[in-house]
């Protein structure tokens, strides 16, 4: 494989991490948007969780699955996983010849 073409593919999976840190911070987010009325809230898919009737059967009232709840060490890892694509790509910008490099996307940008 081309250092052009190790760079790409590094470029790939530096994109697939973002995508994965994005999508678990997004889930995060949504779920303390929830809370904020946590009043109102219910959880579901949650071990031993009886909640009062008058939440539990109330479908208009906002629910939280517990099985969509990114746990700190999914966060963790899908970060770490990120800052390494990241550092990976960087290296691999570095090995590709400064006169190959027109039309590549410098590293920098990203």
């Amino acid at each position: 494989m081309s250092q052009i073409e190790e760079y790409q593919k590094s470029i790939d999976e530096l994109n697939k991490a973002r995508a994965e840190v994005d999508r678990l911070t997004r889930t995060a987010i949504e779920i303390a948007d929830k809370l904020r009325n946590w009043r109102v809230v219910m959880l579901s898919n949650l071990a031993d969780v009886n909640f009062h009737f008058s939440i539990a059967l109330d479908a208009s009232k906002p629910s939280i699955d517990c099985r969509d709840w990114p746990s700190p060490i999914a966060l963790r890892d899908a970060m770490n996983h990120f800052y390494a694509s990241r550092a990976t790509v960087m290296q691999a910008w570095k090995l590709i010849p400064e006169g190959k490099r027109t039309g590549l996307t410098p590293p920098e940008s990203m």
